[in-house]
């Protein structure tokens, strides 16, 4: 009560040899290596080309390729000049895109950021608040980045907020962004 007719074919998949089975190791080349696809060759024609010639040094591109020549003295990234700016160079505060950034921490975790405007609004204008909340209960990390237009109302209010009370808390202030001095 075969289901099979006359002209049909069973197939042992079983069987080596037949339909792909077999030895695997017939289609690898003598030193072990599987057979490059047709759309890449590796090694690269160009390296073959020049082991063929009696060259073996091939020119890489990309990151971490460079020459001696191109890296410097040994091995170290050439130095740049440092240009000098409103920052001074000689470290100390650096000064970002749009202004002197402040770094205030210490904050109690229901503070305002209309409250942190208005107190640091004291000795300057303030250009932009950044307080972070925690994701999960949705309070203040208990840190804000406070940026003034100018340098000298950002040390105003580095110097007029230092230990200072909000939301009875005693807050730090500093500067966000430092350079290191210049003397190398």
């Amino acid at each position: 009560m075969s289901s099979l007719r006359h002209d049909d074919e069973e197939v042992d998949f079983d069987e080596e040899g037949e339909r792909g089975g077999g030895d695997i190791t017939s289609s690898l080349d003598p030193e072990g290596h599987p057979p490059p696809s047709s759309s890449s060759s590796y090694p690269p024609r160009a390296l073959k080309k020049r082991k063929s010639e009696g060259q073996t040094s091939l020119h890489v591109k990309g990151r971490g390729h460079r020459s001696q020549e191109e890296r410097g003295e040994g091995g170290r990234p050439p130095s740049f000049e440092v240009l000098g700016g409103e920052g001074g160079g000689e470290g100390g505060a650096a000064k970002s895109i749009e202004g002197w950034v402040i770094m205030v921490t210490g904050l109690h975790e229901e503070a305002q950021e209309d409250e942190v405007v208005d107190r640091f609004g004291e000795f300057g204008e303030v250009r932009n608040v950044q307080m972070n909340l925690d994701r999960r209960t949705g309070f203040v990390k208990g840190y804000a980045l406070v940026e003034f237009t100018l340098r000298k109302e950002a040390e105003a209010a580095i110097e007029g907020m230092e230990g200072e009370e909000m939301y009875g808390k005693d807050v730090r202030v500093d500067w966000a962004f430092m350079q290191e001095a210049s003397g190398r």
